[in-house]
């Protein structure tokens, strides 16, 4: 089975979302096989471990389809890493304070627009707390778009590829 973690800071927002997108993408075509879970970073740290997922990202996610409410902030079990075959990440700064604790030089950890097969420019989706509705749609279609795109090219096709 192929195991895919998609992580942001707290786990309240963009990871849950992209789980639930990603876990439907993956079933709509038939790969069946896949595990796909979200967490956060920085859960503890932030007190947010148990916390519902941002309420204006709750209602983004109603309007296209998802339903967050079960959703609860998890924090990384580090404990776990090498059951993931892709680890998924929002920021840089996260994929390259994975990179560094696990002592990685592979492509396991990437940036949602690394795993859409970009290269180049900014590898950053901007956080969505504390933003207004019209950002947190735009981080929906920027997922969507990314998510679609990781099927053709990328980590995320090498690895249904080889499965």
């Amino acid at each position: 089975m192929v195991s895919v973690i998609v992580m942001c800071t707290a786990n309240r927002g963009r990871s849950p979302l992209a789980e639930a997108m990603l876990r439907r993408k993956l079933e709509v075509r038939g790969f069946a096989d896949v595990k796909v879970e979200s967490a956060g970073m920085c859960v503890y740290e932030l007190g947010r471990a148990g916390a519902a997922v941002n309420p204006l990202i709750s209602d983004v996610a109603k309007r296209h389809g998802y339903d967050l409410s079960k959703h609860r902030a998890r924090p990384f079990d580090a404990g776990r890493f090498d059951e993931y075959d892709l680890i998924v990440v929002m920021e840089g700064w996260q994929a390259e304070a994975l990179r560094q604790v696990f002592q990685l030089n592979d492509g396991k950890v990437c940036t949602l627009r690394q795993l859409a097969g970009e290269s180049g420019g900014d590898p950053n989706t901007p956080d969505v707390a504390g933003v207004p509705i019209t950002a947190i749609e735009a981080y929906f279609a920027e997922a969507d778009r990314c998510l679609e795109a990781a099927f053709n090219n990328g980590p995320l096709a090498r690895l249904l590829a080889d499965a």
